[in-house]
């Protein structure tokens, strides 16, 4: 069976995200065993360092001291951090108990996510596990967590804990016992059952203590060897909050969102205007996007108070949500700078910038940027208009043959067949081309201007606008509203302006 990792750590958000980087403070502590403080337990703490659940046998004196290390870890010195933890699990510890509990899991299994990420949604470790459950990326995909350029959702509260639950009952099936379970979930169940074989033990104590057994790579890393001790050390203190002078939880304001499919394309930021709320709060409720749009081809599960369920159901409805139905993600090449890639999708500059947000001298190998505009049927209606312009077109600053060729619904090939090209072939501004396929009798003759398009309806242009942002708002394709306004992309256009939509 293949090793599947989910591995803890510190928190790290990546650059390319849309989340800020994690401050140390709300950072998993680090140290797999932490030194004694010397303090002496109060009676209250010794109360709880004796709480057993229904799966928690005795343990050892030395691994006792253990759990007490980790215990008065998180009961003194990182108490505030603690704290932290308590305040994001009155957001998901109910719904986390609620799939345990429908799964048959032990609710205080629920707290794992204290011990994996402090039940933080962008929590992202150094290995590159993510999310409240820290997935590693081939885990997240064996259990349905989609990852792409355009959405993460193994930090998706809500599946991904569905997910986790998924995962834990599949390793208790396969080593019936939840210690062990937890074991495997840290370093991966082909890695405990290895280690089991190795040395015959038969439970996680006494797996630890044989560990010497093993040699290499077989071994179980400190990290995995100390992660039941902490986990009962958190279970130890969530079940005694009270008693340990923690403020209790307080589930009395929390009601589970409403979990609502949306379709690929669709505009998130004005979908979080029309319910009402902030895009800081829809990123909070919503931690998986990665963009401010969905993914042109797939549905995604947004997470949303219910109050605005309405709201948000009728901007859904409408056509202006589909914003972003035909915009597709391009990896930067090397060589390319945003002019070569306006030139190449046929998108403006200054359009690529913004809506990336760009440095134009800061373009990065590998990079992955959004490229509005591609894949709509707009675009084949341009095209077609394009094709039956009359035949002749004249090659402009910037035109390459496959933009050409895309304008007016041909093929390269075709159009270098038609124009006696070959592939060492260099246009020149003022260049007439024959376009194939088109008709003989509609040409302007040398101008090489193109044929109308017809309005269906007309835009009052108002403040910031450009020709590519009402493209988008009216979801038609910026070069056929730029051909039937007799425009190129250097038009100005002015507040009060009446543009035609095609």
């Amino acid at each position: 069976m293949a090793v599947l990792l989910l591995c803890g750590g510190c928190a790290k958000k990546s650059a390319d995200g849309m989340y800020p980087e994690m401050t140390p403070e709300e950072m998993a502590p680090s140290p797999y065993l932490p030194a004694d403080d010397g303090k002496p337990l109060s009676r209250n703490e010794l109360i709880a360092m004796n709480y057993k659940s229904g799966f928690m046998g005795r343990l050892s004196d030395k691994d006792e001291q253990e759990v007490l290390l980790h215990f008065k870890y998180f009961t003194h010195r990182w108490r505030d951090g603690f704290e932290r933890y308590l305040q994001r699990a009155e957001r998901y510890l109910p719904y986390v108990q609620r799939v345990f509990r429908e799964k048959g899991i032990p609710q205080d299994i629920a707290y794992l996510a204290i011990v994996e990420s402090g039940f933080n949604p962008n929590a992202v470790s150094r290995a590159g596990a993510a999310g409240m459950w820290q997935f590693m990326p081939r885990t997240g995909d064996v259990f349905g967590l989609e990852r792409n350029w355009w959405i993460d959702e193994r930090r998706d509260p809500y599946k991904s804990t569905v997910a986790a639950a998924e995962y834990l009952l599949r390793l208790y099936e396969e080593f019936d016992d939840w210690y062990l379970a937890l074991a495997a979930y840290n370093a991966g169940e082909g890695k405990i059952g290895r280690a089991l074989d190795g040395t015959g033990a038969s439970d996680f104590f006494e797996l630890c203590d044989l560990n010497d057994r093993l040699q290499g790579k077989a071994k179980l890393k400190e990290e995995t060897r100390k992660y039941v001790p902490k986990f009962i050390a958190v279970a130890r203190i969530m079940n005694n909050l009270e008693r340990l002078g923690f403020r209790p939880l307080d589930f009395s304001k929390w009601e589970e969102p409403e979990h609502i499919a949306v379709a690929g394309g669709t505009d998130l930021s004005g979908l979080a205007r029309a319910a009402g709320i902030s895009w800081d709060e829809f990123v909070e409720l919503n931690p998986a996007p990665q963009r401010q749009a969905t993914s042109p081809g797939s549905k995604v599960t947004v997470h949303l108070p219910k109050e605005v369920l309405d709201k948000a159901t009728a901007y859904l409805k409408s056509e202006k949500s589909r914003s972003y139905a035909g915009w597709a993600p391009y990896t930067i090449r090397r060589g390319d700078t945003v002019a070569k890639i306006s030139r190449r999708t046929g998108v403006p500059s200054r359009e690529i910038i913004s809506v990336n947000k760009l440095d134009p001298k800061r373009l990065r190998i590998g990079q992955t940027i959004l490229i509005p505009g591609s894949n709509t049927r707009n675009v084949q209606a341009a095209r077609t208009a394009g094709a039956a312009s009359g035949g002749v077109y004249k090659v402009r600053s910037g035109d390459t043959l496959y933009k050409i060729a895309r304008m007016h619904n041909t093929s390269i090939k075709s159009l270098r067949a038609a124009n006696n090209l070959n592939k060492n072939s260099i246009l020149k501004v003022g260049q007439r081309l024959t376009i194939p396929g088109a008709a003989k009798g509609g040409s302007r003759g040398s101008s090489g201007s193109r044929g109308e398009l017809k309005a269906r309806s007309t835009y009052t242009v108002k403040a910031g606008d450009t020709m590519w942002s009402i493209a988008r708002k009216c979801n038609v394709n910026p070069l056929a509203l730029l051909e039937l306004n007799r425009m190129t992309e250097k038009s100005k256009i002015k507040v009060g302006q009446k543009i035609k939509i095609p």
